[in-house]
């Protein structure tokens, strides 16, 4: 009996229906089996890879970023400038001046060594000479050695020393900036207002104009009694800084001592609103206003003086004659007893000579002061 012939792949036992995994609805089942295992292997294959890859990528993230960690400079950055600092001069060179810039020193310990350290090798004021000198690490530590001593006499209180050390600093290398304005100070603490002058001046020159510099150059032309140049600083000053106080009480000074009071007057009250308890300038201003005739506002002011300075005779007496002429005669009565308690009787009697007490003049508790003074002298 004939065998029918073996078919391994058995198509001719497929069913024809049924839903299939392929398009092709007629393969095998054996080799549906392959075709499925292969797949899986091959997506395996895909996810292992990627995962290598991730892996990989994720390693060399890490060791750039120990390498950066290891070999980056780390650093604070420089404080920031307050906001009224002049901006800094624009360096167009690596000279020594551009080199040598405004120093921020501080005298401490290591300071007070690094100035025991160079001094051995100071030069000494003779051998500097005249003229800027080269950029070389001598006159460096020489100028570093005068600049440092000075900021240690300036701790000190020694004038004399800071300005001598300042000097020859300044003689090694001219245009070393940030000294010229301190300079200046210190000349205006000494009354040396033309040397004042100058070195404001010169850091006039080195640096954005700041109201406080240019105030300091109206002051010192006002003590040289160069009207002009310190009436013009004075109002630059105020146009920097519309309300700086300084500014508005000197400008109200030199118009006094112009002989203008009526500009004195505005800057005057100005100044007042800002520092109301400034005791000259009540004085001043008080002055200004009794000799405009306004008696009744020049005792407000003398009244805020007598607070601030109750042991002062001419307060006293100045405000009983603003009193008297502002039509209070009882507060100026009580007013003059205060004042002559605290002088003898020749100069109360003195003071109350004066035409501004000529409305007490009948008045008999006035009269009766008068008559007691006289039998006390």
């Amino acid at each position: 009996m004939t065998r029918p012939a073996h078919d391994i792949y058995r198509t001719r036992d497929t069913p024809s229906h049924g839903k299939s995994l392929f398009r092709d609805g007629n393969i095998p089942a054996d080799e549906r089996y392959l075709h499925l295992e292969h797949k899986r292997k091959r997506r395996q294959a895909f996810i292992t890879g990627f995962v290598v890859l991730l892996v990989a990528s994720l390693l060399i993230v890490v060791s750039v970023q120990q390498y950066l960690l290891h070999s980056t400079t780390f650093y604070d950055p420089p404080p920031a400038p307050p906001a009224n600092a002049p901006a800094p001069a624009p360096q167009t060179t690596t000279s020594a001046r551009s080199l040598m810039t405004h120093l921020a020193l501080d005298a401490d310990a290591q300071t007070r060594l690094l100035l025991e350290e160079i001094e051995a090798q100071s030069v000494g004021e003779a051998e500097i000479g005249e003229g800027d000198k080269p950029l070389h690490a001598h006159w460096i530590k020489e100028a570093a050695y005068y600049l440092l001593r000075a900021e240690r006499a300036r701790g000190a209180g020694d004038e004399a020393l800071a300005l001598e050390s300042y000097e020859k600093a300044l003689r090694i290398y001219p245009d070393l900036r940030g000294v010229y304005a301190t300079l200046g100070m210190l000349y205006m603490d000494r009354a040396e207002y033309e040397a004042a002058a100058a070195a404001l001046e010169r850091a006039t020159l080195e640096e954005a104009l700041s109201f406080g510099i240019v105030n300091n150059l109206g002051v010192a032309y006002l003590q040289l009694e160069q009207w002009d140049r310190a009436e013009e600083y004075l109002q630059h000053a105020l146009r920097l800084r519309p309300d700086y106080a300084a500014a508005h009480f000197n400008l109200a000074t030199l118009y006094v001592r112009q002989g203008s009071p009526e500009k004195a007057a505005d800057h005057f009250e100005t100044f007042l609103r800002m520092d109301p308890e400034h005791l000259n300038a009540l004085l001043v201003y008080s002055s200004i206003l009794m000799q405009n005739d306004e008696w009744a506002r020049a005792a407000d002011f003398l009244q805020r003086a007598a607070q601030l300075s109750p042991e002062s005779p001419p307060i006293y007496f100045r405000l009983a004659q603003s009193l008297a002429q502002s039509e209070r005669p009882a507060d100026a009565i009580r007013t003059l007893h205060q004042a002559v308690e605290l002088v003898d009787a020749r100069n109360a009697l003195a003071w109350m000579s004066q035409s501004e007490f000529d409305r007490l003049r009948h008045n008999p508790e006035f009269q009766q002061l008068v008559e007691y003074l006289v039998a006390a002298k």
